[in-house]
């Protein structure tokens, strides 16, 4: 679900000419583009991002990290789509720049 938040972050929110690496370096674009973004949801996304990545990087087979369940992707997913939501109607209103 990063990586579809990722992508609509890099194709429907910022110019197509930007090359962005990372879920830090797309906030920090929106960020400067006008849109609205909360410390703590910013910190928020950032926990997820670290076990993400913790995840995808560690093979269970080596390091054992924990295994997520459903409940925890249903809760990622109640709280990217306000965030997402809220983007979509800045950019339809105009108020990012």
């Amino acid at each position: 679900m990063q990586g579809i938040l990722e992508g609509i972050i890099s194709t429907k929110l910022l110019p197509e000419n930007l090359k962005l690496f990372g879920l830090k370096t797309r906030l920090d674009a929106i960020k400067d583009a006008g849109y609205v973004i909360a410390p703590d949801e910013e910190k928020e996304l950032e926990k997820w991002s670290k076990l993400r990545n913790a995840l995808s990087h560690c093979p269970p087979e080596q390091h054992r990290p924990a295994t997520l369940l459903e409940s925890d992707l249903i809760e990622y997913r109640d709280f990217i789509a306000p965030l997402l939501e809220r983007w979509l109607k800045q950019k339809d209103a105009g108020s990012s720049k």
